[in-house]
């Protein structure tokens, strides 16, 4: 974030920003400058320049335009792109005032990369490259009469010039790529449970939030019965064994887009999206007795093992904190009533 400026939150979002603001700079400057060219053209009798100019700063003016009402800009850099390729070449071959256009097209193509990025402008660039050597080693009437020596130094500066730019962009775009994975592999580490490799508390409530309700969901509180026992009679790497099974069972039943979670110690949190009380009530009961029925060997001993869940209603986002006090309430029932039970109200 610099000065309060929202870049987004994904890689696309990122680019699609830095483009409508490089956008936007180019509008700012570009009609500064073309502007004031224009005006000096008009005043020393060059109208045709003057005219060409003002349609330019028509079309930079109107992509700004276009940038700030538009969710993805990536059409109007292209479209400006090929603008300003017309215009640097314009610049090139008509030579500007007494053969300096030459130096305001490296400028010129140098934004034109930046907009369309290094894969693009690679083309635009390989073109701009054939198509004005070929003109400025040429006799045509409407190239600016350069001098031998000053056309070999504009081509042999031009391919300098773009290639570090290109390469510049390509390094930048491979740099981004390796800080956008190592930030996602980040995320995914402060998200996940290092044991049961699924959410934690936090994971599950950015999933959650992220995640739009729709309709009304199911919110289950599981805890593991007499998990303290187990560690001490069976020891802790047993328990852990326990805690991944628990785990896996939840993931195996339930669809990709529920949220299975630990929510702390022996604990595990889970939503149902678009499940009714009952319905979810029946899945999570299947579960358990799976989950009892299957028991873990521990030295060749047979551990059966059950879990307790309260079920809560979940109607919307808001409503998450209060149903997960419910679905507490609802667990602890279950633990009084004699556990490896499912409460729903």
């Amino acid at each position: 974030m610099i000065a309060g400026l929202n870049f987004g939150s994904t890689p696309d979002e990122i680019e699609n920003q830095r483009k409508r603001l490089l956008l936007y700079a180019s509008a700012a400057l570009g009609t500064t400058f073309l502007s004031t060219f224009c005006v000096v053209s008009f005043v020393q009798g060059r109208t045709l320049m003057a005219f060409i100019l003002l349609l330019f700063v028509g079309i930079v003016l109107a992509c700004a335009y276009l940038a700030k009402v538009l969710v993805q800009v990536q059409r109007v850099c292209l479209f400006l792109g090929l603008v300003l390729f017309f215009l640097s070449s314009y610049l090139l071959l008509g030579g500007g005032a007494d053969g300096t256009g030459a130096y305001w097209s490296y400028a010129v193509t140098m934004l034109m990369v930046l907009l369309v990025g290094p894969k693009i402008g690679m083309l635009y660039m390989a073109l701009y490259l054939l198509l004005n050597s070929l003109a400025l080693s040429s006799s045509l009437p409407f190239v600016y009469a350069y001098s031998d020596i000053s056309v070999s130094r504009i081509i042999s500066t031009s391919v300098i010039l773009y290639t570090l730019i290109l390469a510049s962009e390509w390094i930048r775009i491979g740099s981004y790529g390796a800080i956008s994975s190592a930030s996602e592999s980040y995320r995914a580490q402060a998200n996940s449970d290092p044991l049961t490799h699924i959410l934690n508390r936090h994971g599950v409530q950015s999933r959650f939030k992220a995640r739009p309700l729709g309709s009304s969901a199911a919110l289950v509180m599981i805890d593991v019965d007499h998990f303290k026992n187990i560690n001490d009679t069976h020891g802790h790497d047993f328990g852990d064994r326990v805690l991944v099974y628990l785990a896996e069972s939840l993931k195996k039943h339930t669809k990709g887009g529920d949220i299975v979670g630990r929510w702390g110690g022996e604990e595990f949190l889970v939503v149902l999206y678009g499940t009714s009380i009952d319905s979810a009530a029946e899945l999570i009961c299947r579960i358990k007795d799976n989950f009892h029925s299957e028991p873990l060997s521990n030295n060749a001993t047979r551990v059966p093992v059950t879990f307790s869940a309260g079920i809560a209603n979940l109607d919307r986002v808001e409503d998450f904190e209060s149903a997960v006090l419910q679905a507490d309430k609802r667990l602890y029932m279950a633990k009084e009533q004699g556990r490896n039970r499912v409460v729903t109200g």
